[in-house]
């Protein structure tokens, strides 16, 4: 599909889906404060790239599965009313993110490129 003179969006008929394993533990007390932690893995996540070709500057846009990534988390909130029409609400949260790239993805969006993308 062209968008515009120089851009052009096409399809990936390589791509896998993105699968993601979540996992939460949550301890309330007196339903004023919790705290919980996260943990989530993701496969195959599902990414925008952009190749370019040299000679004629056409951008070419398309999804592909590029890496994996492992998110744990920590969470802790607080709330109390304070007077009939006062609410105190605290919150705070901490996340690590890993994104891991694999280089068959790599080497798959460069075949995809070089073999499959009419533009290129």
């Amino acid at each position: 599909m062209v968008t515009s003179t120089f851009t052009t969006r096409s399809g990936n008929p390589n791509l896998n889906p993105s699968y993601t394993d979540n996992l939460r533990l949550a301890f309330a007390l007196k339903s004023k404060f919790t705290i919980a932690t996260s943990y989530s893995h993701a496969k195959n996540v599902i990414t925008d790239l952009r190749t370019r070709d040299p000679q004629n500057q056409i951008t070419n846009s398309f999804k592909t599965n590029l890496s994996s990534y492992r998110n744990i988390g920590f969470n802790e909130s607080y709330s109390n009313k304070i007077f009939k029409i006062l609410q105190l609400n605290y919150g705070l949260g901490l996340s690590l993110k890993n994104h891991l790239f694999q280089s068959i993805y790599l080497q798959n969006w460069f075949e995809l490129c070089t073999v499959t993308d009419p533009l290129i």
